[in-house]
């Protein structure tokens, strides 16, 4: 979902919260989609939805029209299978199990190999663990309506953005993988990685070093929706921002990264976190928070206004 430039920011983002659009789309607040923003990704628009369900018919209606999508997926039929049965269920139920944290854990158990299929009792199978039968886009829906239905924990606030990284893994970089930023939050940053080759790379390495190029940022006011937003916050990134840090070992097992690493380790997707205060920044006296959290808490305020205009 574009927008018109001619708009402010918390114009566009009103519009964005009480249009009919449905519930799946995201906003971009810049036109090629580098920094976007959904309403699942804070608590404070997350709570603004369930009451607009409550009170606007409007609303209710698209709640009614993802539970019909959702409901779609029963007529999907899958094959579960062990060393022991083979149980047929449907595409909803498989992802009912997956958003169950124990269950999920449990298929990550590589002592009680499951297998499972979306063709045929006879296969082809795959393990379950490997996770090529998952599709982000199905399971988004599936976390939207339980936030909407009041079933599930909310957010803490954070953008997304697409914007490419270098990470070396050694002091010379020599040896050098590419990554993208993911989203930003108030404490710190979500890299995603392409292939399962580079997140293994990385998460076995005592060492990086990131290195965010000043043109890729420059989008973020070349073609923004939403600048008044963000004033004069990105400014400080037109040049090469240098991270570098020597990850400490306890990382592997901090901001959930040791599941993710597990969830990750059959077929993806591939995300890390690192907080800002593990990250050394080499950028005149500047800290990482104070070169990208002003992005977020700009983003932030400007929903905020949205939201009370709303109210």
């Amino acid at each position: 979902m574009a927008f018109s430039k001619k708009s402010s920011g918390i114009d566009l983002v009103y519009n964005y919260l009480t249009s009919d659009n449905g519930l799946v789309p995201e906003m971009k607040l810049v036109d090629g989609g580098a920094l976007i923003f959904h309403w699942a990704n804070w608590k404070d628009t997350c709570l603004f939805q369930r009451n607009e369900v409550r009170r606007n018919r409007v609303s209710r209606k698209k709640l009614s029209a993802l539970a019909a999508e959702l409901e779609e997926y029963k007529n999907q039929k899958v094959w579960i299978t062990s060393k022991i049965e083979v149980i047929e269920t449907n595409l909803f139920e498989l992802y009912q199990f997956y958003l169950d944290p124990r269950v999920r854990m449990a298929w990550l158990n590589k002592d009680r190999e499951i297998l499972v299929s979306l063709v045929n009792s006879s296969g082809p199978y795959v393990a379950l663990s490997s996770m090529r039968w998952f599709s982000e886009e199905i399971y988004k829906k599936f976390v939207y309506h339980k936030i909407l239905t009041g079933s599930m924990p909310l957010r803490s606030f954070r953008i997304g953005v697409n914007i490419p990284a270098e990470v070396w893994l050694d002091r010379d970089g020599v040896e050098r993988i590419t990554v993208h930023m993911k989203q930003l939050s108030e404490s710190g940053i979500l890299f995603f990685f392409d292939d399962k080759k580079s997140f293994f790379k990385f998460t076995s390495s005592s060492y990086m070093k990131v290195i965010l190029f000043g043109r890729d940022w420059t989008q973020f006011t070349d073609g923004c929706s939403c600048s008044d937003m963000l004033g004069n916050s990105i400014i400080k990134c037109y040049d090469d921002i240098v991270v570098s840090s020597e990850l400490p070992s306890y990382i592997l097992k901090r901001y959930n990264n040791d599941v993710n690493i597990k969830i990750s380790s059959g077929g993806g997707p591939y995300f890390f976190f690192v907080g800002y205060n593990d990250l050394i920044c080499q950028h005149g006296n500047n800290t990482i928070q104070e070169l990208l959290r002003p992005i977020v808490a700009g983003v932030m305020d400007g929903i905020g206004e949205s939201l009370k205009r709303a109210a």
